[in-house]
């Protein structure tokens, strides 16, 4: 939790989510581990990229929290 600033349910959510994300890895090599490159392509592209979706949620969660405002350069208010 705390090195990633997550409450105690998002860290519970990205614990489950990163063991889905595994198991489903095993499973897919398992069904074809002599998979060819565009099968493992369309496999990332179609499947596993709904995981890095669920885990940029997560981390969208955590950087609205910690920086309500947003973040990045904001140029001085004087300047004309």
């Amino acid at each position: 939790m705390e090195k990633f600033g997550f409450t105690e349910q998002e860290a519970r959510a990205f614990i489950h989510l990163s063991e889905a994300r595994d198991l489903f890895a095993e499973l897919t090599e398992e069904a074809d581990p002599t998979a060819r490159l565009r099968t493992i392509v369309w496999r990332d592209t179609h499947t596993f990229e709904h995981f890095r979706a669920l885990f940029r949620s997560l981390a969208m969660r955590v950087l609205q929290r910690d920086y309500p405002e947003g973040w990045g350069y904001a140029g001085d208010d004087e300047e004309d």
